[in-house]
């Protein structure tokens, strides 16, 4: 670490963040410091630093709580830079779930050093209120469509020089919520068959802001299969951008609000076309909520064992029904399996299923389709540079295959592989696995 980094704090802060910390010691020295780690982990193959390895971080953590280091602020920012994506977890031969306790830990740290201007803003001016959120982002579409020349919805935007060759992807000109709000995601009039199923889906903001044609295809894909689809309104954020920052106020509220609309109907099933939202709700939500009242905890203990991502439920929807080999020219496709899909969730072999059941498409499976494209949420927007050079390794991966389009199960990933192809003038295309699915049952 860069001693000149270290700078020294008041004793009784740094005591209040030891004794934060100290939550977190069984679980630090159960870490044998192997290095298992730092085979998976994406960001250390791109920058070789000790520190942005599990076990580096795992260190600095320990050297926090023994007095060793002083300067939460520097640990803080080392700590941060971390995609999350659960690699390391995989390979620890200790069962350690580093990035789990790095969300833990960021929530001490925050506590330690304050959240930055922009992020109080962003999470507890914006976030933590759907409503106010919604808002804002539809004066920022509007803003951006009447300021931008843009060629068509989906198209990515290059931002000017001075935001270092950045991209955007513009906000959807109606978003999912709007679309639901006008009955276009409603059982037809008169259709009051018993479904077998009653199922909620929690949309998340990517897919309502940014590919409100995922919500649609989710749409198709479940109801083409008879099953009763309600996507409730007033919906928000799952709360994990605000707890990756540390800012457990707004990830709590955000919390809370969800509970309050998913709660009040019974539901047989919750399901996220994001899977990130999917780890918050199953994992993180009870995990740092763990403190709450007993009525708050058993609330979240039957929202999150109702979750489940698209692709589980889908599968189990359509695993008994035949499909065809591709058709002769059927476009050559590859999959990218999101981290925290297969990595957090363990659903693998389900997206592969689901695609091939479009005879259009014919697929070509790379031999790294688990490796992290890099875009890891705000990890994007703080470390940018690295985050495109870990893409650049997904990319080339890509390029080998052939394929005219990427399909996954993650927006996010949508997001980043958009804007690596764009950059690179790649003629390759990026959908979700519902879109593929719901392409084949539309000309079925």
């Amino acid at each position: 670490m860069n001693d000149d980094a270290l700078k020294m704090t008041t004793p009784s802060k740094i005591k209040i963040l030891i004794s934060s910390l100290k939550h977190l010691e069984a679980t630090l020295n159960r870490c044998t410091r192997c290095g298992m780690c730092m085979a998976a982990c994406p960001l250390y193959k791109t920058t070789g630093r000790e520190t942005d390895t599990a076990r580096g971080k795992i260190a600095l953590l320990s050297g926090i709580i023994h007095g060793i280091l002083t300067d939460g602020q520097g640990v803080s920012q080392r700590t941060g830079r971390c995609l999350l994506c659960g690699s390391c977890a995989l390979k620890c031969p200790r069962e350690i779930r580093p990035h789990e306790l790095l969300i833990q830990a960021r929530a001490f740290l925050a506590e330690y050093h304050g959240l930055s201007l922009f992020e109080k803003i962003l999470f507890r001016r914006l976030l933590s209120h759907p409503s106010r959120f919604d808002a804002i982002s539809s004066l920022g579409e509007k803003g951006l469509h009447f300021f931008l020349n843009r060629s068509g919805q989906g198209s990515i935007r290059e931002l000017p020089a001075i935001f270092s060759g950045r991209c955007f992807k513009p906000l959807a000109p109606k978003p999912f919520h709007e679309w639901i709000k006008e009955g276009a995601c409603q059982t037809p009039p008169g259709d009051q068959r018993e479904k077998p199923l009653k199922v909620a889906f929690f949309t998340g903001c990517l897919i309502d802001k940014i590919y409100p044609e995922i919500g649609m295809a989710v749409y198709r894909v479940l109801t083409h299969a008879d099953i009763d689809v309600e996507t409730p309104l007033h919906q928000g954020c799952c709360g994990m951008p605000a707890l990756t920052a540390g800012d457990l106020l707004s990830f709590t509220k955000l919390v809370q609000h969800h509970l309050k609309i998913f709660s009040s109907q019974e539901y047989d099933v919750i399901v996220s076309a994001c899977p990130t939202c999917v780890v918050a709700i199953k994992h993180l939500w009870p995990m740092m909520m763990e403190n709450a009242s007993p009525s708050v905890k058993e609330s979240i203990r039957i929202v999150s064992g109702k979750t489940m991502d698209i692709h589980q439920l889908a599968y189990e929807l359509y695993k008994k029904t035949p499909f065809s080999e591709p058709i002769p020219d059927a476009t050559p496709v590859t999959y990218h399996a999101p981290c925290h899909l297969k990595k957090s969730l363990g659903v693998d072999r389900e997206p592969l299923f689901l695609i091939q059941m479009n005879p259009m498409n014919r697929l070509i499976a790379p031999d790294d389709a688990d490796a992290c494209c890099g875009f890891g949420g705000t990890f994007h927007l703080k470390h940018h540079d690295v985050s495109m050079q870990i893409g650049m390794r997904k990319r080339e991966s890509i390029l080998k295959t052939g394929a005219k389009k990427v399909v996954t199960g993650c927006p996010a990933c949508m997001l980043q592989l958009e804007e690596l192809f764009h950059k690179n003038k790649d003629q390759i295309s990026v959908v979700h696995t519902m879109e593929a699915v719901s392409e084949n049952l539309s000309k079925g």
